[in-house]
C-alpha cells in the first residue's frame, strides 16, 4: 500500500469511486462538450486534465467489484491538484489499483514503492512511454531527490521526441520544435529517449515543476514550466486552466528566485485566469490565491494579503474541507494575520489548522513544524518566549523527520525564529550563534533572497545589543544590497533602515535617527494599521522625540503605542519598555506621581514577562541586567514620593537573580545538602523531561501528542514537589533556586542588635541609599531613603581614584575619602550614631570600596565608629544565619605558602604567564605558627607540598574556620573560573588530570562539590574578595562560591596586600576571636590596633597575582589604611 502524501489525484471525482472501483474510459457529457462521438480511452489519469481543460464536463466509465460497470459525471469544479492528497483522497486511492490498458481491459498494478515504480518506469519506457512517464512521476513525487528529478526530467526536456493523437488530448496539431538549446545539447538519462505526445509531455513538464518547488529548485521549476506552457501555446493557444496552472508554478518559481514583483504578477493573472474559466471557484483559484498571499505577505502587504488568503479559505472549506489545500490556505492565512500584527485572530487560525491536521490519518509530513512555527512567532510576539522556545524546538524536530531534499531552508526559518527568542531574553551569544547556523543555510539554499536578508537583519540587530558595530554594518550592507534588488518596498527593506537608523543614536545622531524612523512609521501604518508592528515603531520614534527634548509628542506616541499593546501584548517586555519609558516623559513634564506609576507598572509587566521567559537561570540573570533602570527608576520615584520601604522592597526583589545566572552558566549539580534519594531522583526527573520533549518534536498524532503533554504536566507537577522537599532538606539549595526576597520589615526582623543596614542602588545618573534599623530603647524602627546625585560612572571613578590613592600610600587620599563619606553616607549619618554595627549592602562599583577608610566631618574613619561589614543582600544575610555550623571544638584547617604548580601542569597551563610571576609568600608561615600557639592542639597545617587541594578537600567539612595563605587570581570573565593555587596532588604533578586535586581550587568547583559546616574562612590572599560585577548580587567571586558551600562568614581583600602587615592584623584578628569578640568587631579590634600604632615592616613582599611588586621606596607604617583596609568581613556579622 503506498503511503499517504505520494499521489497525483483528480478531485473531486475520485469521491465517485467506492472501494474496489476502477475507471476504465471517459465520454464527455453531451450537454456540455464540444467533442462528440464514442467513450474515449482513459489510459492514465494525466489524460483527464484535457478534458477538463477544454471545459469538457466529462462522465466515466467505472466498474465496481463484481465487474458491473455504469457512467458517472464529474462534478463542474473538478481540476487536476498534482500535489500532496488528503487522508480520505488516500483512502480511495488505495482501492484503485489498476488503470485500463487495452480494450480488454487488462491492468497494470500499482507499485507500493517509489523503486518499484521507478523500475516499472524502465520497463515500460520503449512500449509505452506515456505510462512510463507516468510511473516516473509517481516515483518522483512519493520520494523527491534532486537526483531522480534531474534524470526524469532530462528526458522530458532534452530528448527527441514525436507528434502522437492522444486518444484523450483536445487535438493532433504538431508538437512545436524543442528550444534551440534542447535541439543543439540533447539531455539523456537512464531513461533513454522516449516518445510522448505533446499533450502527455506539457503535464509531465508541470509534475516536474511541482517535485522541484517541493525540492526548493526554483531555476528547475521556472525552466521546465516555460516550456511546458511553450508547448500549449503552440498547441491550442493556451486553455485558461491550464495558463493559470502554469502561471501558479511560474509565480511559485519566481518568488523562490527573490523575483517578487513578476511572482505578484504571474499570480495574480493565474488568480484572474482561474477566476474567468470557471463558472464557480476551483481548488485551483485557491492555490493561486495561496500563492498571491504569501508574496504579498513578502512584500510587505498585509492587508492584501489576509484578503486573498481569506478567499483561498473560504473556497477550500466549501470544495475541499480536511484537505492539505486546505491546511496551506489556513497557513497563509495566519502568516498573514500575524505580520499584519493579528495575534489573537492568527493564533485562532493556526489552532483551527491543528485541529484539521489532528484529524487526518496518517498525518501528511511537514505540517505540524509549520504551524508550530507559526505558532511559535505568535507566543515570541507576546512575550511568552518559553512557549515560544517549545514550538520551535518541537517545529525543527518535526522538521528533521521528513529528511526531504531542500528540507534545510524551512529550518533555517525556524532555527531564525529560535534565534529570536534568545535574543529576546538577551542571551545574545547564543542568539547569534542560532543566527550564524541560519545564514550559512540560507546562503546554500537560497542566496539573495528575502528570508536570508531578514536573517542578517536580526543578527545585525542582536550584535548591535553586544556593541559590535563592525559586524551590524556588514550584516546590515549585505541585507541591504539585497532588499534594495528585490523588494525595495518590503518591510524587511524598513527593517534594516530602522537598525541603521538606531546605530546612528547610539552615535548621537538621532536627528538622522528620527527622520528614518518616522518613515518607517508611516509606512507601517498604512500596512498593518493598529498593528503590534506599528506600537514598535511608535516606540522608536518616540524615544527619539523625547531623547531631542520634546517630551510632550514623545509621552502622546508612547500611549498611543500602550493603547495597541496591552491590547496584543499585555505584560510583554515591549510592554515594560513602553511603560518604562512613558514614566520618563512624564517626569519630563513634571508629572511625577503619574511618572512613579509608569515605572513601578513597567516593573511589574518585567516580573510578569520573567514568568514566561523560559531558558534557564543564566536567561533570568542577563533579562534582568538589561532592564536594571527600571528597577532603579521605579524605586527613585517611590522614595521621592516618600515611599522607602515600598523602594526597599524593589531594591531588594531586584537583587536576589543575579548569582543563578553565574551558577547556571556553569550548570552546576548544586549537590550542597541534598539527600541521596533526593538527587538520584532529581536527575531521573530531569531524563524523563528530556525524554518527553524530545517526544513532542516527532510528528505524533493527536492522540499520541496529547498523550506525551499529559506526561509532561504529571512531570511538572512531580517537579513542584520535588523542589519543595528539596527546599526544605537544603535552605542553600533554597537561597539559589526559589529566592523569597525580603521587604523592609522581614530584613529589619534579621539584623543583629544594634546593627544599621545601609543598602544603596546605584544608577546611571542617580543612586540610592537605605537606612534600615531597629532603634534604642522605646523608639520605633525605621526605614530611611534618600537619593544621592551620582551615577555609576561617577562612582567607578571616584572609588578607582580613592582605591589607587590608598594603594599608592598617597596622603592625598584624605580629601577623596572625605568626600566620598559626604556624598554616600552624608544622607544617613544621623543614623549611625548609637549602633555598633554598620552592614553595608553595596551595589555597583560601591562593591570595590573599603567604606573603612571613610573620614568623617570630624576627621575620623568609619571603622573607628563602628565596626563595618558588608553582605549582598538582607534576604541573603538571612539564609546565612539559618545556616548549620561546626561545634565550638571543631578542628581550624589552615592552608599555608602552598608549592606552586610546576611548569607544565594541568594548572600552570591555565594560568599561562601569571605562574612565573609568583613567589614565595614567607609571612604565611608566620600566620600558620601564630594560628598553631593561639590554639594549641585544634589547628592543622597544611603547608608547602602538602598544601594540596585534595587534602583541603577532604579537611575542610569538618573545620570551624578555615583560613587559607596563598595566591589568588581573578577571571572576570568568567567569574566562577576565579580561584586560589594550591599545590597540586603527585599523581597531578606527574601528568595525570584531576581537576579536584590539580591546585587550583576554583569557584565552580566550591559551589558544586564543597560542602561546609565553617563559621569563618578567611581568604588571605590578594584581592580574593573581588569577581565579575552583577548589578544584583555584586562581585560574587570566591567569597559568594564559599558562602554557599556553608560558610558564614568570609575575610577577603580587595587589593595587593602587604605580606608582613597582613600577618600582623590576622594575628590581631584570630586574638580578639579567641576573646570571644564576634567577627565584625574582631576585624575592627585588629584594623585599629595597626591605625594606631605599629612600627614599619623590615620588608614589603605582596602577594598577588601577577608577581611580587617591587618595593616602593621605604617601608611605609602600618597605620595607613593600605596595611589595614584591603580586609573585608564579608556575610554574617556575629
Amino acid at each position: 500500500m503506498p503511503a499517504h502524501g505520494e499521489l497525483l489525484v483528480v478531485e473531486p471525482w475520485y469521491e465517485l469511486l467506492e472501494p474496489g472501483e476502477r475507471v476504465h474510459a471517459w465520454r464527455a457529457a453531451p450537454e456540455e462538450g464540444s467533442t462528440q462521438g464514442t467513450a474515449a480511452e482513459l489510459t492514465i489519469p494525466l489524460d483527464l486534465e484535457w478534458v477538463l481543460a477544454a471545459h469538457l464536463r466529462p462522465e466515466l466509465l467505472v466498474e465496481d467489484a463484481a465487474g458491473n460497470r455504469d457512467w458517472r459525471r464529474v462534478p463542474a469544479a473538478a481540476t487536476l491538484r498534482p500535489s500532496v492528497v488528503a487522508a480520505a483522497d488516500h483512502a480511495a486511492w488505495s482501492e484503485v489499483t489498476a488503470r485500463s490498458a487495452s480494450d480488454a481491459g487488462e491492468a497494470i498494478e500499482v507499485a507500493e514503492t517509489a523503486a518499484a515504480l521507478w523500475d516499472q518506469a524502465l520497463t515500460l519506457a520503449a512500449s509505452e512511454p506515456a505510462r512510463a512517464a507516468w510511473w516516473g512521476l509517481e516515483a518522483l513525487r512519493r520520494e523527491p531527490t534532486a537526483e531522480r528529478l534531474e534524470a526524469w526530467g532530462g528526458v522530458l526536456v532534452g530528448s527527441e521526441w514525436r507528434t502522437e493523437d492522444a486518444a484523450a488530448g483536445p487535438g493532433s496539431a504538431p508538437d512545436p520544435d524543442p528550444p534551440a538549446s534542447s535541439a543543439e545539447e540533447p539531455r539523456t538519462s537512464a531513461m533513454g529517449d522516449w516518445s510522448l505526445s505533446a499533450a502527455h509531455r506539457s503535464v509531465l513538464l508541470r509534475g516536474v515543476a511541482w517535485v522541484a518547488l517541493e525540492l526548493k529548485q526554483w531555476q528547475r521549476a521556472l525552466e521546465v514550466t516555460l516550456l511546458a506552457q511553450q508547448i500549449e501555446q503552440a498547441q491550442h493557444g493556451g486553455l485558461a486552466l491550464l495558463e493559470a496552472r502554469n502561471l501558479l508554478l511560474l509565480g511559485r518559481a519566481r518568488a523562490g528566485l527573490n523575483q517578487l514583483e513578476e511572482a505578484r504578477a504571474d499570480l495574480e493573472q493565474a488568480v484572474d485566469l482561474a477566476r474567468r474559466a470557471a463558472s464557480e471557484p476551483t481548488v485551483l483559484l485557491a492555490q493561486s490565491l495561496m500563492g498571491a498571499s504569501n508574496v504579498l505577505f513578502e512584500l510587505g502587504d498585509y492587508v492584501a494579503a489576509i484578503r486573498r488568503a481569506s478567499e483561498a479559505v473560504e473556497i477550500c472549506e466549501r470544495l475541499a474541507p480536511g484537505s492539505l489545500d486546505h491546511l496551506s490556505a489556513l497557513s497563509s492565512l495566519a502568516r498573514a494575520q500575524w505580520g499584519h500584527g493579528e495575534l489573537a485572530a492568527a493564533q485562532r487560525t493556526n489552532e483551527q489548522a491543528l485541529r484539521l491536521l489532528e484529524a487526518m490519518e496518517p498525518a501528511p509530513e511537514g505540517y505540524l513544524g509549520m504551524y508550530l512555527n507559526n505558532l511559535g512567532l505568535i507566543a515570541s510576539n507576546r512575550g511568552d518566549y518559553q512557549s515560544a522556545e517549545l514550538y520551535h524546538r518541537r517545529s525543527l524536530g518535526s522538521l528533521a523527520q521528513r529528511r526531504l531534499e531542500g528540507e534545510r531552508r524551512d529550518m533555517a526559518d525556524v532555527i531564525n525564529n529560535l534565534a529570536i527568542v534568545h535574543n529576546e531574553r538577551g542571551e545574545y551569544e547564543e542568539a547569534d550563534a542560532l543566527y550564524a547556523e541560519a545564514l550559512e543555510i540560507y546562503r546554500q539554499e537560497v542566496p539573495g533572497s528575502i528570508a536570508l536578508a531578514r536573517c542578517l537583519n536580526n543578527r545585525a540587530n542582536n550584535a548591535r545589543r553586544m556593541e559590535r558595530y563592525t559586524e551590524v554594518a556588514r550584516y546590515l550592507d549585505e541585507s541591504q544590497a539585497i532588499t534594495a534588488q528585490v523588494a525595495p518596498d518590503s518591510r524587511t527593506h524598513a527593517l534594516g533602515r530602522i537598525i541603521r537608523a538606531s546605530t546612528l543614536d547610539d552615535e548621537g545622531r538621532s536627528e538622522e535617527a528620527l527622520a528614518i524612523f518616522e518613515l518607517a512609521l508611516q509606512s507601517t501604518r498604512s500596512s498593518a494599521p493598529g498593528s503590534l508592528r506599528v506600537a514598535h515603531a511608535l516606540e522608536y520614534t518616540a524615544r527619539m522625540r523625547r531623547k531631542l527634548g520634546r517630551p510632550e509628542a514623545a509621552l502622546a506616541e508612547f500611549e498611543e503605542a500602550l493603547e495597541i499593546v496591552e491590547r496584543t501584548a499585555p505584560d510583554s517586555s515591549l510592554h515594560a519598555q513602553l511603560l518604562h519609558n512613558a514614566g520618563r516623559s512624564l517626569e519630563d513634564l513634571g508629572r511625577a506621581e503619574e511618572a512613579r506609576r509608569s515605572y513601578c507598572a513597567a516593573v511589574d509587566a518585567l516580573e510578569s514577562q520573567k514568568l514566561r521567559l523560559g531558558g534557564n537561570r543564566q536567561t533570568g540573570s542577563a533579562f534582568d541586567r538589561f532592564y536594571l533602570d527600571y528597577y532603579g527608576r521605579c524605586a527613585s520615584a517611590l522614595v521621592d514620593a516618600g515611599e522607602p520601604a515600598a523602594a526597599f522592597a524593589r531594591v531588594e526583589a531586584a537583587r536576589v537573580r543575579g548569582l543563578l545566572g553565574l551558577i547556571a552558566a556553569r550548570d552546576l549539580e548544586l549537590a550542597a545538602e541534598l539527600p541521596p534519594e533526593l538527587r538520584a531522583e532529581q536527575r531521573e526527573l530531569a531524563e524523563r523531561f528530556a525524554e518527553a520533549y524530545a517526544e513532542l518534536g516527532d510528528d505524533a498524532r493527536a492522540d499520541r501528542r496529547q498523550e506525551v503533554e499529559q506526561r509532561l504536566a504529571e512531570l511538572a507537577s512531580q517537579r513542584t514537589s520535588l523542589e519543595r522537599a528539596l527546599r526544605q532538606a537544603d535552605p542553600r539549595y533554597a537561597e539559589l533556586t526559589a529566592v523569597e526576597p525580603l521587604d523592609a520589615a522581614g530584613a529589619l526582623a534579621v539584623l543583629p542588635p544594634s546593627t544599621l543596614l545601609i543598602s544603596y542602588l546605584v544608577g546611571e545618573q542617580r543612586s540610592l541609599v537605605f537606612a534600615l534599623g531597629r532603634a534604642h530603647g522605646n523608639a520605633p524602627a525605621f526605614v530611611d531613603a534618600a537619593a544621592i546625585e551620582l551615577g555609576r560612572d561617577e562612582l567607578v571613578a571616584a572609588v578607582d581614584e580613592l582605591r589607587e590613592a590608598v594603594q599608592q600610600r598617597d596622603e592625598g587620599f584624605s580629601e577623596q575619602a572625605r568626600e566620598l563619606w559626604r556624598r554616600l553616607l552624608g544622607p544617613v549619618a544621623e543614623r549611625i550614631d548609637g549602633f555598633e554595627n554598620l552592614l553595608i549592602s553595596p551595589d555597583g562599583p560601591l562593591h570595590t570600596l573599603p567604606f573603612q577608610v571613610l573620614i568623617d566631618d570630624g576627621g575620623r574613619y568609619l571603622v573607628e565608629r563602628a565596626a563595618v561589614a558588608t553582605v549582598q543582600s538582607a534576604t541573603l544575610l538571612r539564609t546565612l544565619r539559618q545556616l548549620p555550623a561546626a561545634n565550638g571544638d571543631a578542628p581550624i584547617v589552615v592552608l599555608a605558602d602552598p608549592h606552586l604548580p610546576d611548569a607544565g601542569s594541568p594548572a600552570a597551563e591555565r594560568l599561562g604567564g601569571e605562574l612565573a610571576a609568583l613567589g614565595p609568600l614567607p609571612a604565611a608561615a608566620r600566620e600558620a605558627r601564630a594560628l598553631s600557639d593561639r590554639f594549641p592542639g585544634r589547628v592543622v597545617v597544611l603547608g608547602g607540598r602538602e598544601a594540596r587541594e585534595d587534602r583541603f578537600r577532604s579537611l575542610a567539612p569538618a573545620a570551624r574556620w578555615i583560613h587559607i595563605a596563598s595566591h589568588g587570581f581573578v577571571d572576570e570573565r568568567v567569574p566562577l573560573d576565579s580561584g586560589l593555587v594550591l599545590a597540586p596532588a603527585p599523581e597531578v604533578a606527574a601528568g595525570v588530570v584531576d581537576r579536584r586535586a590539580d591546585g587550583l581550587l576554583q569557584a565552580w568547583e566550591i559551589f558544586e562539590s564543597l560542602d561546609l559546616r565553617a563559621d569563618l574562612v578567611t581568604l588571605s590572599a590578594c584581592e580574593t574578595g573581588l569577581g565579575a560585577e552583577r548589578f544584583s548580587e555584586g562581585l560574587v567571586g570566591l567569597t559568594r562560591a564559599f558562602q554557599y558551600a556553608g560558610a558564614r562568614s568570609i575575610v577577603a581583600s580587595l587589593w595587593q596586600v602587604s605580606d608582613e602587615s597582613t600577618a600582623e592584623l590576622m594575628d590581631r584578628f584570630y586574638e580578639a576571636l579567641s576573646a570571644g569578640r564576634p567577627k565584625s568587631e574582631a576585624l575592627r579590634a585588629a584594623q585599629l590596633a595597626l591605625l594606631k600604632g605599629s612600627a614599619p615592616t623590615d620588608s614589603e613582599r605582596t602577594r598577588a597575582v601577577g608577581g611580587v611588586a617591587p618595593a616602593r621606596g621605604a617601608a611605609a607604617e602600618h597605620a595607613h589604611p593600605y596595611h589595614w583596609a584591603a580586609f573585608q568581613l564579608i556575610g554574617d556579622l556575629d
